[in-house]
């Protein structure tokens, strides 16, 4: 495949509090609650086009507070809009009066019950294609309603920027039953047609 760059490599190394891709962890001084993970998606995206970038909770012990740093190289990515996800969704969300370089955002409640508690996103950022996005965070800036550090784990995440979409051999902008038949045709030959041949080796094998 002939991928033009490899952007935002989302590594997230956690331990206790939240934030992001490459992160070190701090030593922990308060009581830890049960482990969290935080995880980012891979995608890809075609150059000139906006991404949209979903972090993840999975087994939320009851998040009550928590902040995120942010921050890329705003030569070759833009941030254009930041949403907090429903899994803290009973929490207050502040952002930045103005996107930046570096980003912070925080989350933060006076109390919540157990129907608040809930897995799935807790950030969307939409970007402007780049490189070298990643987020850290400092110790004992996650939190339960116990005031107790949330330990996490992470798992990585990248965006792979494409001059076409895998799958959409036509570049149409959808992958669909033409798409399919393309690519029949394709693998035995001997049809007038024109398709992107990298968008149709979807698993990336070569073939």
């Amino acid at each position: 495949m002939k991928r033009l760059k490899k952007i935002c490599a989302f590594i997230m190394a956690i331990v206790l509090v939240v934030s992001g891709f490459t992160i070190n962890s701090d030593s922990v001084m308060a009581e830890e609650t049960k482990e969290a993970k935080i995880s980012v998606e891979s995608l890809y995206a075609k150059p000139g086009t906006n991404v949209v970038v979903k972090v993840s909770i999975k087994d939320n012990p009851g998040i009550l507070g928590a902040v995120l740093k942010v921050s890329f190289d705003d030569k070759n990515m833009t941030l254009v809009k930041a949403e907090s996800g429903e899994a803290f969704s009973a929490l207050t969300f502040t952002a930045p009066g103005k996107f930046g370089e570096s980003n912070t955002f925080s989350w933060d409640g006076q109390d919540i019950s157990e129907n608040d508690i809930a897995d799935g996103e807790i950030l969307k950022l939409t970007f402007k294609i780049s490189d070298n996005v990643k987020v850290t965070y400092n110790s004992s800036d996650i939190v339960d309603s116990n005031l107790n550090i949330v330990k996490l784990t992470s798992e990585n995440g990248e965006i792979n920027i494409l001059n076409y979409i895998p799958g959409d051999l036509n570049d149409d902008g959808k992958i669909n039953s033409t798409d399919v038949i393309s690519l029949r045709r394709h693998i035995v030959g001997k049809y007038d047609q024109t398709i992107i041949e990298d968008a149709g080796d979807v698993n990336a094998d070569g073939r």
